[in-house]
């Protein structure tokens, strides 16, 4: 059952829904508008970085000022949702450190490249970039994870794909929340969760012909539930029951099983769309502290924080 909180802020989005007329500006203005009511704690330590050319953001919850230098913790990247259309570092900015403060990791948020000025596949390739910058510092590729939520589940899984096509060593595990692998918008959940408030269909289609102008989204480099996923690492898959790409992410988790990869399927009854955005719900801590112990349990053992530092 959905927490009072929860079912107050299904309430309020689906009293206000998103126009597909609205201007890009206005959209992306916003989502970063909606997501700066939930300020960083000042204890975060944030500092911007370039990944060879990808700008990026350092969000540490746990260590020193100098997030780069804490070289002792692993390196949680964070990919965020927006349908690879909206969202930035500012909008994002507090659930990365939110994800920081519960795995004991440095975050490292990528602020990839958005459509429809760019489409794909500029994202994987940013994400692709970053992920190589961090094994040039030095960090192995066992104390990475990576996370995200929406478009940014979808896009973390197609860089888990494009990671292992290229030979570079895999990750130790990553997470994702509300996955958007599915492109076609085909799956029976499009149907049966209409009154879903934050991923309208003129919206998500909109988005998905923005993303990719050539239409085909059956392309596993578009729908990464497409591709082949053999020899991904371990994969924490989570949504709504309630949500219209509840049906990504249970036929995810199947591709995965299938590939034999190890996966787990946490769906809750009743959520909206991306809610870890939200802090304030219960449903949130509790998704987080489950993320975390999935991912830094994956993590070689000298890279695994105790319970202490995190």
């Amino acid at each position: 059952m959905a927490s009072d909180r929860m079912r107050r802020l299904l309430e309020q989005l689906r009293a206000v829904p998103i126009r597909p007329d609205t201007s890009l500006e206005l959209q992306r203005a916003a989502f970063d508008q909606m997501a700066q009511t939930f300020p960083v704690p000042d204890d975060v330590n944030v500092q911007a970085v370039e990944a060879d050319g990808v700008p990026c953001e350092w969000v540490n919850a746990n260590g020193p000022a100098d997030p780069a230098g804490d070289d002792a913790r692993p390196v949680l990247v964070y990919l965020h949702g927006g349908g690879y259309v909206i969202g930035s570092a500012r909008s994002h900015r507090e659930t990365v450190a939110r994800f920081s403060r519960a795995s004991g990791a440095r975050a490292l948020f990528v602020d990839y490249r958005l459509a429809p000025e760019h489409s794909c596949p500029a994202q994987v390739a940013d994400v692709v970039t970053v992920y190589r910058w961090l094994l040039d510092q030095g960090v192995a590729g066992r104390d990475v994870v990576l996370t995200g939520e929406s478009a940014g589940g979808g896009l973390t899984i197609a860089t888990l794909v494009h990671l292992r096509e290229s030979g570079l060593p895999r990750p130790a595990a990553a997470a994702v929340v509300s996955p958007w692998v599915d492109l076609t918008l085909t799956n029976r959940s499009h149907v049966d969760n209409l009154d879903d408030p934050l991923s309208t269909p003129e919206v998500m289609d909109t988005y998905r012909r923005w993303f990719n102008p050539a239409r085909t989204f059956d392309d596993p480099r578009v729908s990464p539930v497409f591709a082949d996923l053999h020899g991904l690492p371990p994969v924490y898959v989570t949504a709504s029951r309630t949500e219209r790409l509840r049906d990504d992410a249970v036929r995810l988790v199947e591709r995965l099983r299938a590939a034999g990869v190890e996966s787990d399927l946490d769906l809750l009854p009743d959520a909206v769309h991306a809610w870890t955005l939200f802090p304030h719900l219960p449903e949130t801590t509790e998704t987080v502290a489950r993320i975390a112990d999935f991912l830094t349990a994956r993590l070689s053992p000298g890279a695994r924080p105790t319970q202490e530092a995190r």
